[in-house]
C-alpha cells in the first residue's frame, strides 16, 4: 500500500476487520471480513504508481510492454501467499482461526488463477 491518506485509511480499515475476525465466534462472519480485508489490501496495492526503468537506452529502443510482467509477479505473489496461509491453516489449532487461515488461501488461490487466466488471455506465461 502506498503511503498517501487512502493507504493510511486502507491500512487502518483492513487492521480493523481482521481485529474483528478475530474476535468473533462465528466463522462465517471471520471469513467474510477477512475477505473484505484481502480485497481493500489487493485494491490498494495497485494504485501504487508502477516503477518506471530509466535506464539508458539506445534511441532506436521502444520501451518494453510489461504488462504480462506484472501479472506475472503479482500471480506468483498470490501464490505465495495462498500457500503461506495453507502452511499456518495446517499449525493452527482446530476453529476459527484455522477457518480464518483456510478462508484466505482460498482467497489468494483464486486470485492468482484469475490473474493466469488473465496472462493467458494476454498471449503470454503460462497457466496452471
Amino acid at each position: 500500500m502506498d503511503g498517501t491518506v487512502l493507504g493510511k485509511f486502507a491500512r487502518e480499515a483492513t487492521a480493523t476487520l481482521l481485529r474483528f475476525s478475530k474476535s468473533t465466534s462465528d466463522p462465517g462472519l471471520a471469513a467474510r471480513l477477512v475477505e473484505k480485508a484481502a480485497d481493500i489490501q489487493d485494491r490498494t496495492e495497485d494504485l501504487s504508481p508502477p516503477e518506471i526503468d530509466r535506464s539508458p537506452r539506445a534511441p532506436d529502443v521502444e520501451p518494453e510492454v510489461t504488462m504480462v510482467t506484472d501479472l506475472e509477479v503479482k500471480a506468483k505473489n498470490y501464490e505465495g501467499r495462498a500457500a503461506q496461509y495453507y502452511e499456518l491453516a495446517l499449525q493452527a489449532p482446530e476453529g476459527p482461526q484455522r477457518g480464518f487461515f483456510e478462508v484466505l488461501a482460498v482467497y489468494y488461490e483464486k486470485l492468482a488463477a484469475d490473474f493466469r487466466q488473465a496472462i493467458a488471455r494476454r498471449g503470454g506465461g503460462w497457466v496452471q
